[in-house]
């Protein structure tokens, strides 16, 4: 077996099986599929984030929270993303983006 693997070897190098008790979806973000917008059908990549209010698609956690505006539990809302600087870009997929002029 394979320290903190989860797998198991037999004289066949091609044989590795799963140990009972490991999680094979447990994977990091970046082996992960693209998923798409709930919404819109649009595909993005799995690191990219959809806003639960208004569906907009996100580069980033800090790009989406960027347009969300107001004070928690009194008047909390979505901003255009361009008025609070925010730019459009397509992915990989080919679907706008909206990311912080910062890259993120």
């Amino acid at each position: 077996m394979f320290p903190g693997t989860g797998l198991v070897t037999s004289s066949d190098t091609n044989c590795q099986n799963w140990t009972p008790g490991f999680n094979p979806r447990a994977v990091s973000k970046a082996h992960q599929p693209p998923f798409r917008n709930s919404k819109t059908g649009q595909m993005l990549e799995n690191w990219q984030q959809v806003c639960p209010v208004c569906f907009e698609n996100f580069n980033s956690t800090e790009a989406g929270d960027r347009h969300r505006i107001g004070t928690f539990g009194v008047d909390r809302r979505c901003a255009r993303p361009d008025e609070v600087g925010l730019i459009p870009l397509p992915n990989k997929y080919r679907t706008l983006v909206w990311r912080s002029t910062n890259g993120s």
